[in-house]
This record gives C-alpha cells, structure tokens and sequence, in this order.
C-alpha cells in the first residue's frame, strides 16, 4: 500500500501551534484544510470550550475538516471517578463529554459528519472515548 503514496516529501504540510483557548493570530486564519486534537478536548474546561470550538474553526479554510478524539463521560469509572469531572493517577482534571455536549458545542460552526463512541487503546487498558469528524462550516 506504500507504493501508492507519494513521497512525504511531497505531501504539502504545514503546522502550527497556538492556546486555542486564548486568541488565534491573524495570519493562520483559513491556514489549514484540517485540524485534529487527539485526547485533547478533554483537557479544556466548559467556560473555554465555546472559544476553542471557534478558534478551531477560525483555523479552518471554509470546507476544511476537524477530527477530535476525547474521552466520554462513559469512561469515569477507568479514571476512579463518576461523572464529567475526573483526576487521573497523575493528578491531570479532565472534563469529560458526552456525544450529545460535543454535538451542541460544535454544531453551530461544524456539520458533523461523524460522532460515536469509540474504544481506543490506553497504556492500562482501553478507554471510551468520543470520535468526531467535523466539516467546517461557512
């Protein structure tokens, strides 16, 4: 299957890094086709999601798609805890989601192409967490 993907070096990439939960710069906005966070989401808490709902969406070119991977509020009890809030072994408070919190979140700027609760591997065992594929919105 390799043999049928370019060379990397030819995949035009960029990146970027920024706190989505404060202001994007100008100059990334409509940089990218897509943005992904991958068992990030989970770490921003209620009074900052609505501004990292739209700084993503502000990174996105029209069109463009988002990918999130955050924990469910399905998967406390793996944490020791019930509920959205929980403290991880290390110490880490995650807010956890539901499908039903990241559909409301994300609708007004998204179309969601995808949104389920997947299994995905963790290093003591494996975690429920949302998956959403997201299309931006105008």
């Amino acid at each position: 299957m390799a043999a049928r993907w370019p060379p990397r070096a030819a995949w035009p990439a960029a990146s970027c890094r920024a706190d989505l939960t404060a202001a994007v710069p100008d100059d990334v906005a409509g940089a990218f086709d897509f943005a992904y966070d991958w068992e990030v989401l989970h770490h921003v808490f209620p009074d900052a999601r609505a501004l990292y709902a739209a700084n993503v969406h502000r990174l996105l070119r029209p069109g463009g798609r988002y990918l999130s991977v955050c924990f469910s509020e399905a998967d406390a009890p793996a944490f020791g805890g019930e509920g959205k809030w929980c403290r991880t072994p290390l110490g880490t408070l995650l807010y956890l989601s539901s499908e039903q919190e990241i559909a409301d979140l994300f609708e007004p700027l998204f179309g969601i192409d995808e949104l389920r609760t997947v299994e995905i591997a963790g290093r003591h065992g494996t975690h429920l967490a949302i998956k959403a594929l997201m299309t931006r919105r105008a």
